[in-house]
């Protein structure tokens, strides 16, 4: 019979198993079988939402890490502007070589806790060696380096309950497949022999295209470009 495997998406498995309440509910002599499918559907569909709901604040934490790492890039892009200034744009000077000994783009190629330890030695070599740039910008690199820090953790976190979500979403969804196949053994114990009926109480699987599978469908992996932006994992 045409039910859903696991690897179906969410929407499609709830719209095959809705097709399939409907048809029994309106049969007398199969809608006591109706109950147990409801209650599966209404936790999946519950829990579904609550894996959009944590997509989309995996998707924001993703954003303002970038925006904490873009400004924080910015804002050493300007200290190095003024460093430069300062030793007539020679790099070899001591002065430089104290914030930059590798130069500006290895410390803004960084991001996360990596860059914000960076950013911090910076800082405090520049206290030592450069004070009247320390002035300036030691306070703004080490607030921007502190919200690197808060916005990672941030992201890290969206991803664990966006994780967390997910995976009982899916055992949600394997309950209700279960419970289908329930049913399915059940019509054919109220209809023997009469397949092409028991049939008809599930959507016919539609042709000309792939069953929508985990990797597409309605939930594909925007997978956290998390590791730097989020994941919208599939259903």
């Amino acid at each position: 019979m045409p039910i859903p495997s696991e690897n179906s998406s969410t929407e499609r498995l709830l719209n095959a198993a809705r097709y399939h309440l409907a048809m029994i509910s309106a049969d007398p002599a199969t809608s006591t079988l109706a109950e147990p499918v409801k209650e599966q559907v209404d936790s999946l569909k519950a829990q579904w939402l609550v894996r959009h709901d944590a997509s989309e604040q995996e998707v924001m934490a993703s954003a303002l890490l970038d925006r904490a790492d873009l400004d924080l890039d910015q804002a050493c892009r300007a200290l190095e502007l003024e460093a430069l200034m300062l030793v007539e744009k020679d790099r070899s000077r001591p002065e430089y070589r104290a914030l930059f000994p590798n130069g500006l783009v290895p410390l803004i190629a960084l991001k996360g806790t990596a860059q914000s330890r960076q950013v911090e030695q910076v800082v405090t070599a520049m206290r030592d060696r450069v004070p009247v740039l320390a002035e300036k910008y030691a306070t703004t690199l080490l607030a921007l380096a502190t919200r690197m820090n808060a916005a990672e953790k941030a992201l890290a976190d969206a991803q664990q309950v966006y994780g967390a979500a997910f995976a009982k979403e899916r055992l949600l969804r394997a309950d209700l497949i279960r419970q289908l196949r329930r049913n399915e053994g059940a019509l054919l114990v109220i209809y023997p022999g009469k397949k092409s009926l028991v049939r008809a109480f599930f959507p016919r699987r539609r042709t000309g295209g792939a069953e929508q599978s985990e990797q597409g469908g309605d939930g594909a992996a925007l997978a956290p470009q998390a590791q730097g932006g989020a994941a919208v994992a599939s259903a």
